[in-house]
């Protein structure tokens, strides 16, 4: 008569435990993940008020319809003084402010936003020349908005790594 004995390894010494409980390990680790991330980086993606945020977003229509009555265009570049220079065609009789505003809008950080403050340079004919310190820019492509305060505003984009001249008009062009 034939025995063979076989010695059985231990459960700890075996594939098939450590491979099935791999699977639950790996989702406590991600779902742990999740949930520091949710935690310590709370971005406000959601709106808490609706209904102001609508009513800015009917005016800022307004805004853009202004600047379109107005025929405004805008030229942005970064000269060589790192100066942020900003130079605005418009409708002759308008008369230009001495500081309007620059929004340059993070594509996800709203901590990175970068707002500046431009002060006139020159202002005659229907062309304003704006100049500031350049800000420094991260290397996404910045969504842009220049304003006279509540009266018009230009939006575009600041390209990735721009420092060439960016063009804006107004939307209802």
């Amino acid at each position: 008569m034939n025995t063979i004995s076989t010695a059985q390894r231990p459960w700890y010494r075996q594939f098939w435990p450590w491979a099935l409980a791999a699977g639950p390990v790996a989702v406590l680790i991600a779902g742990s993940v999740t949930i520091w991330l949710a935690v310590t980086r709370p971005e406000a993606l959601v709106v808490d008020d609706y209904y102001k945020q609508g009513n800015a977003i009917n005016q800022s229509i307004q805004r853009d319809r202004a600047a379109a009555q107005l025929g405004l265009k805008a030229d942005l570049e970064i000269v060589a003084d790192g100066q942020l220079e900003v130079r605005l065609i418009g409708d002759a009789a308008y008369a230009w402010p001495p500081v309007i505003g620059l929004l340059l809008t993070h594509p996800t950080l709203a901590s990175e936003d970068i707002k500046v403050q431009l002060v006139a340079k020159s202002l005659a004919n229907g062309r304003g020349v704006y100049v500031a310190a350049a800000p420094l820019l991260k290397d996404v492509s910045y969504q842009l908005q220049l304003q006279d305060g509540d009266r018009w505003r230009l939006t575009g984009e600041w390209p990735k790594s721009a420092k060439i001249v960016v063009g804006v008009q107004s939307a209802d062009k």
